[in-house]
């Protein structure tokens, strides 16, 4: 009885707070990174360079930037490919700081084994792409991309050796309404992701049970605090959603926003100075909840890119909502 009441006390109070943040956030970096002369078609933060990196569509070169103050440094090593037509539309690095980008020209899959090393062919054929993730390493790496399509899906890409990779799994746009941003969850079973227009935009959700993937609409409330979100990710260890929207479908453009996991319920937010565009694809998120730290790389305006780091508190008590 005592610990039903206490369970029932612990959920109370969380209903109570809910219109308060329950995560706040500190910016530590917040800037512009030069892409001259192309479109910042590609953006992703690599965290064991601590690095970020911009794909520029007028050279088809990724370069890679200074992750305080944006500033170029580089470029990554081409080797192999050959990026033609719009190039390099979708770029994700690994937890080990392994980079993988789809050239949307030739339809490949590359690999980079670090900033300084060459591109190797990973996969092809490889579908359009303009946001991923990429879970595990080595072997047991998986690589995400979505943006194939106006409302999903999402392709997963695995492997055998950690260094040639095939595509193993379409997540279908009914589970994971994805074409500009989404998080995935570290068993890669949770999606929330983001459409092209109107409600379908909001952040929604989806999940793989038993018998296959299944939208969860009855638990999650599609949340429009992260409207068009670019940059998301998702930290599995306090079941937090973050997206930065960019665009006015969402009232908080160019703001980190973060999600409760399993209700969809806002839990705070932090609004970014430097400028962004309003184009919601190309973006990239990296989140290490060891840290309560995140990165977020999007699209700036005249062409540049927008480099943010924050780190986060989370007040909210309930991680998982599911034990209630």
């Amino acid at each position: 009885m005592m610990k039903k009441i206490f369970v029932f006390s612990v959920l109370m109070m969380a209903l109570a707070s809910i219109g308060t943040a329950q995560v706040t956030f500190t910016v530590v970096v917040d800037v512009n990174g030069p892409v001259a002369g192309g479109n910042a078609y590609a953006n992703a933060y690599v965290p064991t360079a601590d690095k970020f990196v911009s794909y520029n569509s007028a050279n088809f070169n990724i370069q890679v930037h200074n992750a305080v103050t944006g500033a170029l440094e580089g470029t990554l090593n081409n080797g192999v490919a050959s990026p033609s037509g719009l190039g390099y539309f979708g770029i994700a690095a690994g937890s080990d700081g392994v980079i993988y980008a789809v050239d949307v020209g030739s339809g490949g899959l590359y690999r980079w084994a670090s900033t300084a090393a060459a591109a190797t062919l990973a996969a092809t054929p490889a579908a359009f792409a303009r946001n991923g993730h990429v879970l595990g390493t080595g072997v047991n790496t998986e690589v995400y991309f979505a943006g194939s399509a106006n409302s999903g899906p999402i392709e997963k890409y695995t492997t055998t050796d950690g260094l040639n990779f095939a595509l193993a799994e379409v997540i279908g746009a009914t589970y994971a309404r994805a074409k500009a941003g989404f998080a995935i969850n570290q068993s890669g079973t949770a999606v929330w992701a983001v459409g092209d227009t109107g409600t379908g935009s909001y952040v929604q959700k989806g999940i793989k049970s038993a018998t296959g993937w299944i939208a969860e609409d009855t638990n999650f409330t599609a949340n429009a605090d992260g409207a068009a979100a670019g940059p998301m990710c998702y930290d599995d260890t306090r079941n937090i959603v973050f997206a930065q929207p960019m665009s006015a479908l969402s009232a908080f453009n160019n703001t980190v926003v973060a999600i409760q996991g399993y209700t969809g319920a806002t839990l705070g937010s932090q609004a970014l100075t430097a400028a962004n565009d309003v184009t919601a694809g190309y973006s990239g998120a990296y989140c290490d909840p060891s840290i309560s730290t995140i990165w977020t790389a999007s699209r700036g305006p005249a062409s540049n890119a927008h480099y943010a780091k924050l780190t986060y508190v989370d007040a909210s008590n309930v991680d998982d909502w599911t034990l209630y």
